[in-house]
C-alpha cells in the first residue's frame, strides 16, 4: 500500500503548490489566495475521487448491533388521550406512525407489536388498556422488514452483508432486514478524511488532482504546461487504481497497461458515479 509521513490536509495542499511552482501555506485554512484556492478544491477533490472508484484501501468491515430501547415505566394516558398507555423510552429513536415491537416486560402487559405516536424525546403513547407500570425492552419493527440497524455515520456505499444475504435495503440512514436478528457484519466504503490512512498512489493522484484544477488560476494562458500536468495526472491515475486492485502493471509506449485488461477510459461519458447507497431486495 505504501507508507509515508503525512497526517494533514495542509501537507497535500503544499505538495500541490510545490508541483505548479507556488510558495507553501501554512494553514489550509490561511486567508491568503494561495490557501484559499487549495482549500475550496481540497474537499471537493477527495469526494469526488472517493465516488468514482471504489478504493480498495477505503473499505471497512463492522458489527453493528440491534438497537434496542429500555422503557423505564409505563402509565395511563387516557386524561390525554383516551384509551392510551404512555411509555417512557429515554432518547427512543421512534417517530410517530412506527411499530415498535416491545418485550421483556417486566409483567408483560405490553409485550406485542405497537404502533406508537412520539410524544417527545423521551416518551410516546399507544392504544391500549392500562394495567401496570412495568419496564420493558423496545425495537423498531415493521409489516416488510422485522429488523432495523443504524447505518455508519462515515458511509459512502454498501458493499456486502454478512454470509452473502440480499434481502435488505436502506431507508435513510438505517438498513432494515429481516433475515438477521441480532447484529449485521457490514462491508462498505468509508469515507475518508484522515490523511494518515491514505496510501501513498492516493495522495499522488489527489495531489495532482487539486494541482489541475488551481493551475488554471496560477499559471493564467500557459496551455502547455498544463497540458503536461493533465497528462501527468492521467498516468497517475491509471497507476493508483491498478495498485490498488494489486494488480502488476507495466509501461507500454509511454502508457500503463494492465495485463491482460484494457486501461480504463477517463472520458466523461464512461465514468459512472456511484450512488450514494443502493438498494437490494434480492
Amino acid at each position: 500500500m505504501g507508507f509515508h509521513s503525512l497526517t494533514t490536509s495542509t501537507q497535500i495542499a503544499n505538495l500541490a503548490l510545490q508541483r505548479i511552482g507556488e510558495k507553501t501555506v501554512t494553514l489550509i485554512t490561511d486567508s491568503n489566495e494561495r490557501a484559499q484556492n487549495v482549500n475550496l478544491v481540497y474537499q471537493f477533490q477527495l469526494d469526488k475521487l472517493t465516488a468514482e472508484y471504489k478504493w480498495r484501501f477505503a473499505r471497512k468491515s463492522i458489527t453493528i448491533d440491534l438497537p434496542t430501547s429500555s422503557i423505564t415505566v409505563f402509565a395511563d394516558n387516557s386524561g390525554s388521550v383516551t384509551g392510551t398507555v404512555l411509555a417512557t423510552d429515554t432518547g427512543h429513536p421512534y417517530v410517530t406512525g412506527e411499530t415498535v415491537n416491545i418485550f421483556d416486560g417486566s409483567v408483560g402487559s405490553y409485550d406485542v407489536d405497537r404502533v406508537v405516536t412520539k410524544v417527545d424525546a423521551n416518551s410516546y403513547h399507544f392504544v391500549a388498556d392500562f394495567v401496570s407500570t412495568e419496564t420493558a425492552t423496545s425495537r423498531w419493527t415493521s409489516d416488510a422488514y422485522e429488523f432495523r440497524f443504524a447505518l455508519p455515520a462515515d458511509l459512502t456505499d454498501i458493499i456486502k452483508i454478512q454470509s452473502g444475504i440480499e434481502d435488505y435495503a436502506v431507508q435513510g440512514t438505517f438498513i432494515v432486514t429481516s433475515a438477521i436478528d441480532d447484529c449485521l457484519v457490514l462491508l462498505y466504503d468509508q469515507k475518508i478524511s484522515d490523511v494518515s490512512l491514505m496510501p501513498t498512489y492516493f495522495i499522488d493522484l489527489l495531489k495532482i488532482n487539486i494541482a489541475v484544477e488551481i493551475v488554471p488560476r496560477r499559471v493564467g494562458d500557459n496551455i502547455a504546461f498544463i497540458d503536461r500536468l493533465e497528462a501527468e495526472q492521467t498516468k497517475i491515475d491509471q497507476k493508483a487504481r491498478r495498485l490498488d486492485r494489486g494488480q502488476d502493471f507495466e509501461e507500454d509506449q509511454g502508457a500503463f497497461t494492465i495485463l491482460g485488461v484494457n486501461p480504463p477510459s477517463r472520458s466523461a461519458s464512461n465514468v459512472i458515479p456511484r450512488p450514494f447507497i443502493r438498494q437490494n431486495n434480492g
